[in-house]
């Protein structure tokens, strides 16, 4: 992937990386080009709120304290599995020299401008973050202009009243099985139609009533207004 990276980005103009390809910002610093991260999570430390992997700690005396800390705490945690290599790599490929275990992305990245594409009426925005860090709003897919929706799907839709859409997106879970069972469960207690959207969550059942319909994945802007909640719009 560090190779694949360097390859990549050879006469860019700019560099937009994921938390995951944090070396981008290693390419960047030898290319001499601006460099941006895009998240969805949340990743500078807040009192408000731990970093999204840690769990939160409601009521506890120490709360801010411990929201505060869990960021460094990953991310160092973090930096030094991959430390040896990243090393490696900027001295044998970028010539550039290594870095010290304290040296994690996030505070070397501490002028970078961070979009966080998710929206401020699900996670306020922190009023002590620094301006270089956007709230944009959730991104969307352009839907393809040749997409159209598959002809079982159409006839589900409009077989009864607005199922209710389930799906996780790519978010993986450890016993797909259970979940798959715990969400036919619920449509079941609450008398509800439902669409099964499986994504990366390997959501899968062999036997479906035909109250639910499953597919790997439709697009959110075409489906969204068909079902439970027709009031629904992209929130920013």
């Amino acid at each position: 992937m560090l190779a694949d990276s360097w390859e990549a980005c050879q006469g860019t103009e700019a560099i937009v990386a994921v938390p995951f390809t944090f070396w981008g910002y290693d390419i960047a610093e030898k290319l001499g080009v601006p460099f941006y991260l895009a998240a969805l999570l949340p990743l500078h430390a807040c009192q408000d709120f731990p970093i999204p992997t840690m769990p939160a700690m409601g009521g506890w005396p120490w709360e801010s304290l411990y929201n505060q800390l869990s960021y460094p705490l990953i991310h160092l945690s973090f930096w030094q599995l991959l430390r040896g290599p990243i090393n490696q790599w900027r001295q044998s490929t970028l010539n550039l020299p290594p870095l010290s275990p304290c040296q994690e992305p996030l505070t070397r990245m501490e002028r970078v401008p961070f979009l966080y594409a998710y929206s401020r009426a699900i996670v306020p925005r922190p009023a002590h973050w620094p301006p270089q860090l956007h709230v944009t709003g959730y991104w969307f897919w352009e839907r393809p202009s040749d997409w159209k929706a598959p002809r079982e799907l159409v006839e589900f839709l409009g077989a009864g009243p607005p199922p209710v859409c389930i799906g996780f997106g790519s978010m993986q879970n450890r016993d797909p099985q259970r979940m798959t069972a715990l969400a036919l469960a619920a449509l079941a207690q609450t008398g509800q139609r439902g669409i099964l959207l499986t994504g990366w969550g390997g959501l899968i059942h062999g036997h479906l009533p035909d109250t639910v319909f499953q597919l790997d994945y439709v697009p959110h802007d075409w489906l969204f207004p068909q079902v439970v909640g027709m009031g629904w719009r992209p929130v920013r």
